[in-house]
């Protein structure tokens, strides 16, 4: 939403997680907004399903530092986000999330 993009850059969160109610057909282009104005905040792609109609790679060319399914056995949130906020990058690296 744009009160999402307005206060990611207001606030600078280290992270920002993309998921959830906000609708999978929203995350990556507000992940786009997001990064375009508050480039210093990392995105963590949260799809609501396993038949999303994108995938990691469609994540990481809008911008995404991760993307984590939240129906597959080893969901790391936490993890995820303590990596993110310390740099790691996994989509950069060719991989989804922390292994």
């Amino acid at each position: 939403s744009p009160t999402t993009v307005v206060n990611s850059g207001r606030l600078r969160p280290a992270v920002a997680v993309l998921g959830g109610s906000l609708g999978d057909d929203q995350a990556l282009p507000l992940c786009r907004r997001i990064r375009g104005s508050a480039p210093i905040v990392a995105c963590v792609v949260l799809p609501t399903a396993i038949e999303q109609s994108f995938g990691p790679d469609d994540a990481a060319a809008a911008g995404a530092a991760a993307f984590l399914l939240k129906r597959l056995h080893g969901f790391r949130l936490t993890e995820t986000i303590v990596d993110v906020a310390r740099g790691a990058r996994p989509l950069a690296d060719g991989r989804a999330g922390p292994r």
